[in-house]
């Protein structure tokens, strides 16, 4: 009888073959999202120091184990594998492959060099099987014909383009696919070698624990044990056991159940719903937001050690360390509820910042720095918000990778520490935040007028939609941004997607497309009405524009209105008017090359005052 075997296995061993993968109609539904591929990113960015590191050093990695997969090998056709536990990754890990294809085959165009398109070519049998001619026969990950995001997910596998859809799985499948898009485009931002880097790295470092069992009711059974009774001994446990230690001969029983029900409140608070906060992501914001030190995930043990406890003496360890268990429960609280709902939290409520910050830009980085203000009175707070939101858009928006917040963090936080009085961290804070925006804003300033916003394949580009949200947002104050469900607000093409290049005065295809999905060329528009507007030339849906909720989309062709004559609200429309309208647009016909770069200037003007406080 054929046994259940484990195996650590590289990505490389798992999906460089002719294997495929089935996925059964009783999976669940694909439930990943941009949060869990930015988390994915910044631990790979972590353990290779930004992937700038060479053979050597990447020879000399330990490697980052992505956790278990459950496989059932086929009796009759042994390449086939039905996956019981490992859907999630699996399906994420053939799009970061099919990604990264698509990324070297655009390096080979633009950069006109062949080397890329030898990087590209390695890559298709990690997400794809081949026939002898070498052309697309199967997809490596097969999902079974009930799941309904099965199209979505083979669309863009086999040309890297999808389609907008109502299904959530779908969306999750295309939010995914773009996330990653996101982070790969940050790296070849910052230098395109280091996409050779985390290429090798991905396929030779990043690890799986393959189980295979030899029936599926064997399988089951030992999925059950690795989620439900199996569970692994994390850095908090052994964390925990070493404050135990300390206190078992220090403290009364009672003290000691204090602490064991703090230890298991501040766990217990990182559970949100089906979204679990992992422990060392938690304590890496707490160390950075406490001690202004940025550490490693695989150093928190020593740290604690080391930082925490060895510069107190022995014994005023044990009530040092119950009041730190009464910090993290407290601290886990607040920080927990913020993830589990930006606008009904204990930090601040409905507040558009927050959301902004959590939800809109996913800038997950700021957690150390509001953390430091979660018991200052409102006002504070909101302030602190603010400005977190004016630094992560500054990074975002210049096309650079979140993870410099990262970097940049401990020199803030640690300037902080240098007042205890809530108004001069207000004050320091910034200070900070100016001087680090700084260069963000040049780059965003050179970069966002003529920048093409398409994602690969040129279909349309998340950040595109991403940042004119947060400017009807944060800039427009339209809080309907918050309440829409995402998939009903998207992305207008002024100029038609599909229009003749003559027509518009281009001299060739090629110069219309380069125009085509510059900010300038883009707006808002809800579902239906992006229906109906469809192709039509720009005097053709002028008036869906002017009826459109969406102040950046209306301002396009009529000015903001109000009947206030003065105070907030006068101001607010007077500076919507004076950066967003567009003056005897009425009279144009078609939105062609002289109109994208006047709306280019104009949104870069405000997104360069908006996040340096000058509106």
């Amino acid at each position: 009888m054929a046994e259940i075997t484990s195996t650590m296995k590289t990505l490389k061993e798992i999906l460089y073959n002719e294997d495929i993968f089935t996925i059964p109609d009783f999976q669940r539904s694909f439930v990943w999202g941009a949060n869990e591929v930015n988390v994915l990113f910044n631990d790979f960015d972590e353990d290779t120091n930004g992937f700038k590191c060479n053979k050597k050093d990447l020879n000399n990695l330990p490697g980052y184990l992505l956790g278990n997969i459950v496989l059932v090998q086929d009796e009759e056709n042994k390449k086939q594998y039905e996956v019981i536990d490992g859907q999630q990754r699996l399906t994420t890990l053939t799009l970061l492959f099919c990604a990264l294809y698509y990324k070297f085959s655009e390096l080979r165009e633009t950069e006109n060099d062949v080397k890329w398109g030898k990087h590209a070519a390695q890559l298709c049998d990690y997400y794809s099987i081949l026939d002898g001619e070498f052309q697309f026969e199967s997809v490596k990950v097969l999902h079974n014909d009930s799941l309904e995001f099965k199209n979505t997910y083979q669309d863009i596998i086999k040309s890297g383009e999808f389609n907008n859809t109502d299904n959530q799985s779908s969306n999750n499948i295309i939010e995914v696919y773009e996330a990653i898009e996101d982070n790969l485009n940050k790296i070849a931002n910052e230098d395109i070698e280091l996409l050779v880097t985390f290429k090798s790295y991905l396929t030779e470092k990043v690890k799986l624990i393959v189980t295979t069992a030899p029936s599926i009711e064997r399988a089951f059974q030992l999925f059950e044990v690795l989620n439900d009774r199996g569970q692994t001994l994390e850095p908090m446990d052994l964390l925990k056991n070493h404050f135990l230690k300390e206190l078992s001969n220090n403290l009364s029983i009672n003290q000691i159940n204090e602490f064991v029900v703090n230890w298991n409140t501040f766990l217990k608070n990182l559970k949100v719903g089906k979204k679990v906060i992992t422990a060392s992501t938690f304590m890496k914001h707490f160390i950075l937001s406490d001690r202004g030190d940025n550490i490693k995930k695989n150093s928190l043990l020593s740290y604690f050690k080391e930082i925490y406890l060895d510069p107190i003496k022995e014994a005023d360890r044990p009530n040092y360390i119950l009041k730190l268990s009464a910090k993290l429960k407290e601290m886990s609280r607040i920080y927990s509820s913020i993830e589990k709902n930006s606008l009904e939290n204990d930090y601040l409520k409905n507040n558009k910042s927050l959301f902004c910050i959590f939800k809109l830009l996913s800038v997950t980085q700021m957690h150390p720095i509001l953390m430091n203000f979660y018991h200052s009175d409102e006002k504070i707070k909101s302030e602190a918000a603010n400005i977190c939101v004016q630094y992560g858009a500054a990074v975002i928006f210049s096309f650079t990778q979140t993870n410099h917040i990262e970097k940049e963090l401990p020199s803030i936080i640690r300037k902080l520490k240098d007042s205890s009085n809530d108004n001069d961290k207000i004050k320091i804070l910034k200070e900070e935040i100016r001087k680090k925006i700084k260069p963000y804003i040049e780059d965003l300033n050179q970069l966002l007028p003529t920048k093409d916003l398409a994602g690969a394949n040129k279909h349309q580009s998340s950040k595109a939609l991403q940042l004119l949200k947060f400017i009807e947002l944060y800039f427009c104050e339209n809080d309907n941004i918050m309440s829409v469900a995402g998939s009903k607000i998207q992305l207008e093409h002024i100029m038609p997607y599909d229009s003749d290049y003559k027509e518009y005065n281009y001299d060739t295809e090629e110069n219309r497309i380069n125009f085509l999905n510059r900010i300038g060329n883009l707006t808002l528009l809800m579902k239906n009405a992006n229906s109906s507007a469809s192709n039509k030339k720009f005097e053709e849906k002028s008036a869906y524009y002017e009826a459109s909720e969406f102040k950046i989309t209306s301002t396009l062709v009529k000015e903001a209105q109000t009947p206030v004559a003065k105070g907030q609200h006068r101001t607010l429309i007077d500076n919507i008017n004076n950066y967003l309208f567009m003056k005897d647009t009425k009279q144009i016909k078609l939105w062609s090359a002289e109109e994208i770069n006047q709306r280019g200037l104009q949104i870069t003007k405000l997104m360069d005052n908006l996040l340096t406080g000058q509106i």
